[in-house]
């Protein structure tokens, strides 16, 4: 039994790698096609677009490949009757595909740590290289060590967090300065809202002048109105910080974190798919084994095969979109919607691999 399961593993794994590959030159050779007058202007920046364009697709591509992988490798097992010599050997079909579904988990598991230790440090580096930049041209806000930052002419501001729906920055800090650019006024505030264009309203402001030689002026200031010299779209564009936080800083934010606090519910969001999505090669190859076993009577079960199992997944990434709407809109606890879609597709993916054929 030991020697059937590795040559189904292999197959297995031979055949998801094959679509793999070619999915990933597809993708890459379409990115390239649609940044091909940044590629003709600047190559270095076009060639950092695409590869992390292709890294990106990676936690997608794989459990797709999986799944067409497990249809192609057994279908090629019925049709030249290893499936059948199985079944009549008395060898229980359910252990033998057990090493699949072990791979397909440990391939899951590889996503996790390749989204932590290559994905976001890629992200992290691109979003930090500004050193190239021709001067005086418009250079997207950065998140660094933990906050976002943007310099403008006349003024440097740093906030922990923004807001995009209540279109509001959180602990922020604005150095203005003059023409020498010398800091020559410093403003805190917990919130700042953006209003109209790069215009942002702040409320129980804290400033500190710097005189010159002449002392420092601190004083209160209930309400003020600075341009930052971006947008909150400007912002919401620049991307969400916590999609480079590696798994590790989002635990130990969400400790930081009280309850009932905005940050909250998107933290807990981050951590609970970041966790769970892995398992989504292991649930569409379960799915996917049933679909390619059955039917084998019909001249077209291979293409029902395949669509079906591409229905099926197009059905599961459909609910865990909405289990994250959902979590993310605050009705209910962030982890029911996330792991509820989980457990029930995996629970269904089990009952429909228990049910095949012996």
């Amino acid at each position: 039994m030991r020697i059937i399961s590795r040559y189904l593993l292999a197959e297995f794994a031979s055949a998801s790698g094959l679509v793999f590959i070619a999915l990933f030159i597809t993708w890459v050779a379409a990115d390239a096609l649609r940044n091909i007058d940044l590629l003709a202007s600047t190559p270095s920046a076009a060639f950092q677009q695409v590869l992390l364009g292709a890294m990106e697709m990676v936690p997608l591509a794989v459990p797709i490949s999986c799944l067409a992988g497990v249809v192609w490798s057994l279908s090629r097992a019925i049709r030249y009757r290893e499936i059948t010599a199985i079944r009549c050997g008395g060898i229980r079909l359910q252990s033998v595909l057990v090493p699949i579904l072990v791979l397909a988990f440990l391939l899951g598991g590889a996503l996790v740590l390749f989204e932590d230790r290559v994905l976001i440090p890629t992200r992290m580096a691109l979003l930090a290289q500004d050193g190239n930049d021709p001067a005086g041209a418009e250079r997207p806000p950065k998140y660094l060590n933990g906050r976002w930052w943007y310099a403008s002419g006349t003024s440097i501001f740093s906030a922990r967090e923004y807001n995009a729906a209540e279109r509001t920055l959180h602990d922020v800090t604005v150095f203005k300065l003059n023409r020498q650019r010398q800091i020559e006024q410093r403003i805190d505030a917990e919130r700042a809202l953006n209003r109209e264009g790069s215009i942002w309203e702040f409320h129980s402001a804290r400033s500190l002048t710097f005189n010159g030689g002449h002392g420092l002026e601190q004083r209160e200031v209930e309400f003020l109105s600075l341009d930052l010299g971006l947008s909150g779209q400007d912002l919401a564009r620049a991307g969400s910080p916590l999609a480079i936080t590696t798994l590790h800083k989002l635990a130990r934010r969400l400790r930081e974190y009280r309850t009932g606090d905005s940050t909250l519910t998107a933290l807990q969001v981050a951590f609970h798919a970041r966790i769970a999505q892995p398992l989504a090669v292991l649930i569409l190859v379960l799915l996917a084994i049933p679909f390619a076993i059955g039917e084998v009577e019909r001249a077209d079960w291979l293409p029902r095969a395949l669509l079906r199992s591409l229905a099926v997944c197009g059905v599961y990434w459909l609910m865990w979109s909405l289990a994250l709407l959902t979590g993310r809109s605050g009705l209910v606890p962030a982890p029911f919607p996330i792991w509820g879609v989980t457990l029930l597709f995996l629970g269904l993916g089990v009952w429909r691999f228990r049910g095949v054929r012996e």
